[in-house]
């Protein structure tokens, strides 16, 4: 039933029409923020590029976990990683960064077994940063094994806004105009053998709220005993609640229809617009591809109606979006394509 329910859900929200920009005002590191995330399995991080969709609506939601930001001096008065001024207290294990007006540096991490140190740290971000900015550069550190082994560490990081579009998400919700950011990790870790670590992550981020809404983390381990991979991710329900906050559907004098949802071979879209605004209806397919241009000039107030047949653009059964924007403000609606 519940199921059900997720798939005849039409989902709707409403954003202004402007790239994401990172910056320290608005997505920096800060003390005392509390990040509460939800883990999830079965998902994939899906394509990069410009006006893509990520479906995440069908994931499997698991354990509720939450990370806090700590000043250092609150929790590390001794320094035990030096250069950093931020700390993030996930369970027992510690994660170090310096978070300013210019960037993140991540230098290093404790946990009740190791401290991992940076002495060439990696960068995470540089501010301002948007889609299509890159950054990447060389690390070198040392490992400290229960106080006695110690490993030296090197390799190279990469960072880049690698995509924007929409997420879709497990509670009905769309989010527009996301950023995501694409980061790779690539480290040797050497004592008695060489250890290759491979680390992919991708986050998204919208304008309104400082910490990622989605994470997907690729992970793999490289020894003399063979090579293991793990996939983990997780959303954060606050962040895109806060985000919808920003802009209601009650803001613009607009409002949409499309019926029946779920359809078998044609679906009627409708729309009313009070005041005289340029408009175009799109519909993409669930990984963001645009596979139908229904209007796009400038109209004039009233009521309008499109009908809209899967079979005469031989669209396979599946997900797709119906894209309304009014001059700066894009809506999005659901519609599932049955057999």
């Amino acid at each position: 039933m519940k199921k059900l329910l997720l798939i005849i859900s039409v989902f709707c929200s409403v954003v202004l029409n402007a790239q994401v920009t990172l910056t320290y005002q608005t997505h920096g590191l800060k003390p005392y923020y509390e990040h509460l995330t939800q883990g999830v399995e079965n998902l994939s991080q899906g394509e990069a590029g410009e006006n893509k969709i990520w479906d995440f609506s069908a994931i499997d939601c698991k354990i509720l976990k939450k990370s806090e930001i700590f000043d250092v001096d609150e929790l590390d008065s001794k320094r035990i990683v030096p250069y950093s001024n931020i700390i993030i207290l996930d369970g027992e294990n510690r994660f170090y960064f310096n978070c300013d007006e210019f960037g993140i540096e991540y230098h290093g991490l404790t946990t009740p077994k190791a401290v991992i140190h940076f002495y060439e740290p990696i960068v995470r971000m540089k501010y301002p940063f948007s889609y299509g900015d890159k950054i990447s550069g060389q690390l070198e550190g040392e490992g400290i094994y229960y106080g006695q082994l110690h490993s030296s560490i090197e390799g190279d990081y990469y960072v880049e806004g690698d995509a924007y579009g929409t997420l879709v998400l497990p509670n009905n919700t769309i989010v527009t105009n996301v950023l995501r950011v694409k980061s790779i990790n690539h480290i040797f870790e050497t004592a008695c053998q060489t250890t290759e670590i491979y680390n992919e992550k991708y986050l998204w981020y919208s304008q309104d709220y400082p910490l990622p809404i989605m994470a997907v983390t690729i992970d793999r381990v490289t020894t003399k005993d063979g090579t293991t991979t793990n996939t983990n991710g997780y959303y954060n329900e606050e962040a895109f609640q806060q985000s919808l906050e920003q802009t209601k559907l009650d803001d613009i004098n607009f409002s949409v229809n499309v019926f029946p949802n779920p359809f078998t071979e044609s679906v009627n879209i409708s729309y009313n617009i009070e005041d005289k605004a340029n408009v175009s209806v799109e519909i993409y397919s669930a990984i963001g591809v645009r596979v139908a241009n229904l209007v796009n000039n400038k109209q004039q107030y009233g009521s309008q109606s499109i009908d809209f047949n899967a079979h005469d653009k031989s669209l396979a059964v599946g997900s797709y979006y119906v894209k309304f924007t009014i001059d700066d403000k894009v809506i999005m609606k659901k519609i599932i394509f049955i057999n």
